[in-house]
């Protein structure tokens, strides 16, 4: 994941695909458009980039193919990115006939009544659907899973200057507890979410590195 770019936003989620099938393309309001393409025959590797505006003032997407690579280990670290909307329920039946598994129905967050719903991609990336009344940013929020949330939220604060802009307790009976970072408030811009989950320490993460890039 790239996040910083030298003006304090989060701007990129990166994941690797072997398939780019873009199944966001056109609820009325919400639209993810392709930036970019380029082929990079030398380092075997190809990348798209999707986003709903410039990659210079808006969070965007790079999906990244390598040749000849037709699947990958979904490791556990990367928990999702996030989208948000007015109408989640619609969102869902948009997507659904273009190829995403619904692997939450929309419906208020559990101890909330923030509506959400989880999509799976057909490479079997997970993305959350937030219902928001308007959002200067449609994409707006990467989980990550860690073992030490105090460590991380440290980390990201000294490290890339985000701010923690909220965190919710201790949830026993969900058994995890998370932290909001980022460089405006939530309903302002791009988020880095932080979770952990009760227990558990480690993750694992995935990357096909190369010696000059992590693609």
């Amino acid at each position: 994941m790239s996040c910083w770019n030298g003006q304090k936003k989060i701007s990129a989620v990166s994941c690797m695909l072997f398939t780019v099938l873009v199944i966001l393309t056109a609820p009325s309001s919400f639209i993810l458009k392709l930036l970019r393409k380029r082929d990079l025959p030398e380092e075997k590797y190809a990348n798209a980039f999707l986003g709903s505006g410039p990659e210079t003032s808006s969070f965007f997407v790079e999906f990244t193919y390598n040749y000849g690579v037709t699947s990958y280990d979904i490791e556990t670290g990367f928990g999702h990115f996030a989208i948000a909307t007015p109408d989640v329920y619609k969102f869902v039946e948009h997507v659904r006939p273009k190829g995403g598994t619904i692997t939450r129905e929309p419906g208020p967050v559990s101890g909330g009544s923030t509506v959400i719903a989880f999509v799976k991609d057909p490479d079997g990336y997970i993305f959350e659907i937030l219902e928001r009344a308007s959002t200067p940013e449609p994409l707006c929020q990467v989980m990550l899973r860690v073992g030490d949330l105090e460590r991380s939220i440290k980390f990201y604060e000294k490290a890339l200057g985000l701010k923690l802009v909220k965190k919710v307790d201790d949830r026993p009976q969900y058994k995890y507890t998370l932290a909001m970072l980022g460089y405006a408030e939530e309903h302002e811009t791009v988020v880095l979410e932080l979770t952990y989950n009760y227990g558990v320490t480690g993750y694992t993460k995935g990357c096909l590195c190369s010696s000059r890039y992590c693609h």
